[in-house]
């Protein structure tokens, strides 16, 4: 009975350690509108032009 434990110890210990080694390092990437602020301020301007033109505005 003892002996189907520690077989089943090592087993989990050895099913860990697999699992462990496969782990990988995450990349976290940081997006919010600063990023993106430049385009905006690129992209606005012919926009509110074209938007009045079709508008009337």
């Amino acid at each position: 009975m003892a002996v189907k434990s520690l077989k089943k110890g090592y087993l989990a210990l050895a099913a860990s350690m697999l699992l462990a080694a496969q782990a990988q390092a995450t990349e976290l990437l940081n997006s919010s509108y600063d990023v993106s602020r430049e385009l905006f301020a690129a992209l606005n301007p012919p926009f509110e032009q074209q938007w009045a033109k079709d508008n009337g505005g």
